[in-house]
């Protein structure tokens, strides 16, 4: 069917309706007609597939990677880059001035914004390797991609797998080297002639990171946050969510006592062998957050939670806590927002907010907020 997109539910994503149901495009924009196709027709809010744009917006451009629309990597490359900037901001901007903040966002572009991507997970299946297509199991090849790093194209052109597998993979910025497994089934394998880890630096000395663990994607921006954190902080600090220590290090060179937690036991190791491999020492707690003993009298809380945010319960545990301040690391502006609300209502105060781009050519946003406990 045709419709006309109203307005933009978020960056990447279109809305019109149907008979009274909410209908949401993928990658449609704001005053567009569109010819798609209506995934879900029985359900009350519908999810549709984008076939033809008739009557493009005047923000709409040629996308500059061939595999735009097939590959589910990106999907904001039919916005050129200010434009993409504009609608991210907006979004953001928009959370905030809901919660009564008061704070005006900043943005931080990423350096890059082609070949910014120096981790992926790389699917391989049907005799395909590359990256699925766009809401879908399928594997599509991706030659010519515009944000994985070279070195990550490069090494995708001698893997040969001949199973189905997934193939975390990641390339060291700083080193030029490169890490991947094999996983098929779960259960991971080696790459001949490829490491199953490699040495990365943010900023403040090299850290050991692992293909297969969690890494940031974007080395270049995750420098800019490290060092913003490293400005802020100082006597005793706590940070949650620590992984292998991309912001610990820059944390450690600055606290008086640091404290850290970190779920993943392979991931904890690696965060001890890093702050000690720079001199440095912390008391390290590999449990969940919601297990974890906050620390009071903290002069700063440093939260880096995955995408769905604060476990249940967290909030009230740091309002107990109630360190002087917190810095908040967040991938997905949703669950950042969702969790200022407690935090707000407790007594802290938003003091600022910057967005980092982690992911030019996507919807997605890291947000860094800093809050000021008000007693």
């Amino acid at each position: 069917m045709e419709l006309i997109i109203e307005k933009q539910a978020n960056p990447a994503l279109g809305l019109a309706h149907v008979n009274g149901k909410a209908c949401f495009v993928p990658l449609a924009l704001a005053g567009e007609q569109v010819r798609v196709e209506i995934a879900n027709p029985f359900t009350k809010t519908l999810q549709a597939r984008l076939l033809e744009v008739l009557t493009p917006s005047p923000l709409r451009v040629a996308p500059p990677c061939p595999h735009f629309g097939d590959c589910g990597g990106c999907n904001l490359m039919h916005l050129a880059p200010a434009e993409q900037t504009q609608a991210k901001l907006a979004a953001l901007q928009g959370g905030l001035d809901a919660l009564q903040t008061q704070v005006q966002a900043g943005f931080v572009n990423s350096p890059q914004t082609t070949h910014f991507r120096y981790k992926a997970n790389l699917k391989f299946g049907g005799g395909r390797l590359g990256l699925n297509r766009h809401h879908s199991e399928e594997v599509i090849e991706i030659p010519h991609c515009q944000v994985l790093s070279k070195g990550i194209l490069t090494t995708m052109q001698s893997l040969k797998p001949a199973r189905p597998c997934d193939i975390p993979i990641l390339e060291s910025l700083a080193q030029g080297t490169m890490a991947a497994r094999m996983l098929v089934e779960g259960q991971e394998q080696p790459i001949p002639g490829l490491a199953h880890a490699l040495f990365e630096d943010y900023g403040f000395g090299l850290l050991e990171l692992q293909a297969k663990g969690f890494a940031q994607s974007n080395p270049a921006v995750t420098k800019l946050i490290a060092q913003l954190l490293h400005n802020w902080v100082n006597g005793r600090v706590m940070e949650l969510h620590a992984g292998s220590g991309s912001f610990s290090l820059a944390l450690a060179q600055k606290a008086s006592k640091l404290s850290l937690v970190e779920e993943d036991k392979s991931a904890a190791g690696r965060l001890k062998r890093n702050l000690e491999k720079h001199g440095f020492s912390a008391q390290i707690q590999q449990t969940t957050t919601n297990k974890a003993k906050l620390e009071t009298g903290l002069d700063w809380l440093v939260l880096d939670p995955p995408q769905a945010g604060l476990e249940r319960g967290l909030a009230q545990k740091i309002l107990a806590a109630r360190p002087g301040q917190i810095a908040y690391v967040s991938c997905n502006p949703q669950s950042f927002l969702r969790d200022l609300a407690p935090l707000l209502a407790g007594g802290y105060r938003l003091e600022g907010a910057n967005a980092f781009d982690m992911y030019p050519q996507t919807s997605h946003l890291e947000v860094v907020g800093r809050l000021v406990n008000q007693p």
